[in-house]
Protein backbone atom coordinates (compact mmCIF):
# COMPACT_ATOMS: atom_id res chain seq x y z
CA UNK A 1 0.00 0.00 0.00
CA UNK A 2 1.39 3.31 -1.37
CA UNK A 3 1.36 5.84 1.83
CA UNK A 4 1.40 9.78 1.24
CA UNK A 5 2.52 12.64 3.26
CA UNK A 6 0.96 15.74 2.49
CA UNK A 7 3.52 18.41 2.57
CA UNK A 8 2.22 21.76 2.93
CA UNK A 9 3.59 23.99 4.12
CA UNK A 10 7.23 22.53 3.06
CA UNK A 11 10.52 23.77 2.24
CA UNK A 12 12.08 21.77 -0.57
CA UNK A 13 15.49 21.88 -1.80
CA UNK A 14 17.38 20.70 -3.91
CA UNK A 15 21.02 20.80 -2.32
CA UNK A 16 24.75 19.08 -2.88
CA UNK A 17 27.68 17.38 -0.43
CA UNK A 18 30.97 17.09 -1.53
CA UNK A 19 32.01 13.55 -1.17
CA UNK A 20 34.99 11.27 -1.79
CA UNK A 21 34.79 8.93 -4.37
CA UNK A 22 38.46 7.45 -4.18
CA UNK A 23 41.85 7.52 -6.04
CA UNK A 24 42.37 6.53 -9.78
CA UNK A 25 46.35 6.38 -10.28
CA UNK A 26 46.93 8.12 -6.56
CA UNK A 27 44.64 11.23 -7.85
CA UNK A 28 41.92 12.11 -5.20
CA UNK A 29 38.64 11.71 -6.41
CA UNK A 30 35.76 14.28 -5.03
CA UNK A 31 32.51 15.03 -6.74
CA UNK A 32 29.08 16.66 -5.94
CA UNK A 33 26.13 14.33 -4.81
CA UNK A 34 23.21 16.44 -5.40
CA UNK A 35 19.72 15.25 -3.59
CA UNK A 36 16.21 16.64 -2.84
CA UNK A 37 15.26 17.48 0.87
CA UNK A 38 11.81 18.10 2.06
CA UNK A 39 11.28 20.38 5.43
CA UNK A 40 8.06 20.31 6.52
CA UNK A 41 6.87 23.16 9.24
CA UNK A 42 7.55 22.01 12.21
CA UNK A 43 10.76 20.75 11.10
CA UNK A 44 10.88 17.06 10.01
CA UNK A 45 13.06 16.66 6.97
CA UNK A 46 12.98 13.91 4.14
CA UNK A 47 15.25 13.07 1.43
CA UNK A 48 14.78 11.70 -1.13
CA UNK A 49 16.14 8.30 -3.06
CA UNK A 50 17.24 9.60 -5.56
CA UNK A 51 21.47 11.01 -5.86
CA UNK A 52 22.32 12.52 -8.54
CA UNK A 53 26.46 12.05 -9.02
CA UNK A 54 27.77 15.28 -10.23
CA UNK A 55 31.75 13.54 -10.96
CA UNK A 56 34.77 15.70 -10.86
CA UNK A 57 38.00 14.59 -10.83
CA UNK A 58 40.81 16.77 -9.01
CA UNK A 59 43.26 17.20 -11.56
CA UNK A 60 45.53 19.52 -8.93
CA UNK A 61 44.45 23.18 -8.40
CA UNK A 62 44.59 26.25 -11.03
CA UNK A 63 46.89 29.37 -10.60
CA UNK A 64 44.21 30.56 -7.72
CA UNK A 65 44.60 27.54 -5.30
CA UNK A 66 41.27 26.47 -6.45
CA UNK A 67 40.62 22.31 -7.51
CA UNK A 68 40.75 22.36 -10.91
CA UNK A 69 37.95 19.84 -11.80
CA UNK A 70 37.10 18.01 -15.54
CA UNK A 71 34.65 15.31 -16.23
CA UNK A 72 31.84 17.38 -14.85
CA UNK A 73 28.07 16.01 -15.34
CA UNK A 74 25.94 18.80 -16.10
CA UNK A 75 23.08 17.94 -15.73
CA UNK A 76 22.93 16.41 -12.28
CA UNK A 77 22.18 19.96 -10.27
CA UNK A 78 19.37 20.38 -13.45
CA UNK A 79 18.04 16.88 -12.61
CA UNK A 80 17.95 17.50 -8.87
CA UNK A 81 16.45 20.65 -9.53
CA UNK A 82 13.32 19.84 -11.87
CA UNK A 83 13.00 16.56 -9.22
CA UNK A 84 12.16 19.88 -6.34
CA UNK A 85 9.88 21.40 -8.69
CA UNK A 86 8.14 18.05 -9.40
CA UNK A 87 7.41 18.10 -5.29
CA UNK A 88 6.54 21.62 -5.14
CA UNK A 89 4.20 21.24 -7.71
CA UNK A 90 2.76 17.86 -6.29
CA UNK A 91 2.20 19.41 -2.68
CA UNK A 92 2.79 15.85 -1.11
CA UNK A 93 5.61 12.90 -1.19
CA UNK A 94 5.16 9.28 -1.91
CA UNK A 95 7.02 7.88 1.65
CA UNK A 96 8.16 4.45 -0.12
CA UNK A 97 10.73 7.27 -1.86
CA UNK A 98 11.67 9.02 1.04
CA UNK A 99 13.70 8.83 3.96
CA UNK A 100 12.92 10.53 7.47
CA UNK A 101 16.64 12.04 8.32
CA UNK A 102 17.57 14.48 11.27
CA UNK A 103 15.23 17.58 11.89
CA UNK A 104 15.95 21.17 11.20
CA UNK A 105 18.09 22.60 14.00
CA UNK A 106 16.17 24.00 16.84
CA UNK A 107 12.72 23.56 15.05
CA UNK A 108 9.99 21.95 16.86
CA UNK A 109 10.46 18.42 15.61
CA UNK A 110 14.13 18.56 16.80
CA UNK A 111 13.34 19.77 20.16
CA UNK A 112 10.67 17.09 20.42
CA UNK A 113 13.02 14.09 19.37
CA UNK A 114 14.70 13.64 23.15
CA UNK A 115 15.63 9.67 23.15
CA UNK A 116 11.94 8.26 21.51
CA UNK A 117 13.65 9.71 18.15
CA UNK A 118 16.53 8.18 18.51
CA UNK A 119 15.05 4.76 19.62
CA UNK A 120 12.88 5.08 16.68
CA UNK A 121 16.14 5.64 14.36
CA UNK A 122 17.60 2.76 15.75
CA UNK A 123 14.77 0.85 15.26
CA UNK A 124 14.13 2.10 11.36
CA UNK A 125 17.92 1.13 10.95
CA UNK A 126 17.51 -2.68 12.38
CA UNK A 127 14.48 -2.67 9.92
CA UNK A 128 16.55 -1.94 6.83
CA UNK A 129 13.65 0.80 6.09
CA UNK A 130 16.90 4.07 5.25
CA UNK A 131 18.64 1.32 2.76
CA UNK A 132 21.96 2.75 3.63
Amino acid sequence: MTKFLNVTPLQVEACFDVVSLGNIEGEAQHGNVHRVVVTLGNGRRFTHVARFVEHAIVEGFDEFDRFDYVDVNEAAPLAAQRLAERVRAAGRIDLANWNEGEPAYASDAYVAQGCEFDRYIAEREAEGIFGL
